[in-house]
């Protein structure tokens, strides 16, 4: 078993109290390069092993805590006490202190390669969830005119993101957005933070009442964000009745 001081242990903590488990990976490691990530042998994409936790030997110095300990060598308190079988939190000066400790080097070219796998595994997914959208996007356009909605709107996509653009040919209410659209206020207001363009009436003195901002005309012009996985193109009220009349008599 290798000995070493535990000086630096403490990082100026105090001792614990109870036996919690210190958060996981607390400091926030400098990402290494790649040629870290095969454990600096071998090929620079060759995948590290896997580090495992081998028994050292710590020298308590003064400001040493079980807690400290723990946060340095990414253990829980519970385990360095059952390993040194003490029942409480409180050590001395010069206590041989046994700990199950990984390897820095290699905790750390591992640790660095399970984020490099992490960020590539996210941005693949992000790639692959914005070609989705975009598709999604092209056919509830489609819908949209198919409704008719162009007579009041323009459409164009946000291919970085395969959001729906939708540009106000005349004054509409936010209200006829929401319905046009069918999407809730909560999301139509998610993507679009700035909504100055549908100014909040003052308040009425002579109603004694502010009038729902729904109800305020936007200006032709206009553009609003519309999130292609909540939007679904609504009919016209007309149309929708026409095709219960339909259903009705055929």
């Amino acid at each position: 078993m290798a000995e070493i001081s535990a000086a630096q242990g403490a990082q100026g903590a105090s001792a614990a109290s109870g036996s919690a488990t210190p958060p996981q990976n607390a400091r926030k490691k400098e990402k290494a390069p790649n040629s870290v990530m095969n454990n600096g042998a071998g090929n620079a994409n060759q995948a590290p092993k896997e580090p495992q936790r081998k028994e050292i030997t710590v020298t308590a110095v003064p400001g040493t805590s079980l807690f400290g300990l723990a946060m340095k060598y990414d253990v829980s308190v519970d385990d360095i006490k059952k390993l040194n079988g003490l029942t409480s939190d409180n050590i001395r000066e010069g206590q041989k202190i046994r700990i199950m400790a990984f390897d820095p080097k290699e905790k750390e070219a591992w640790d660095n390669y399970q984020d490099e796998l992490s960020e590539q595994k996210y941005e693949a997914e992000r790639k692959a969830d914005i070609e989705r959208k975009n598709k999604l996007a092209e056919s509830r356009i489609a819908e949209a005119i198919e409704y008719g909605l162009d007579d009041k709107y323009s459409f164009s996509i946000q291919k970085e993101t395969g959001n729906i653009i939708i540009t106000l040919k005349e004054g509409r209410q936010l209200y006829d957005v929401k319905q046009d659209f069918n999407i809730p206020d909560g999301v139509l207001r998610a993507y679009n933070n700035d909504l100055n363009k549908y100014e909040i009436p003052k308040f009425d003195t002579e109603r004694g009442m502010v009038e729902n901002a729904d109800n305020v005309k936007a200006k032709k012009g206009d553009t609003l964000v519309i999130d292609t996985d909540s939007f679904k193109p609504d009919k016209p009220f007309m149309q929708k009745l026409a095709d219960v009349w339909n259903w009705l008599w055929n």
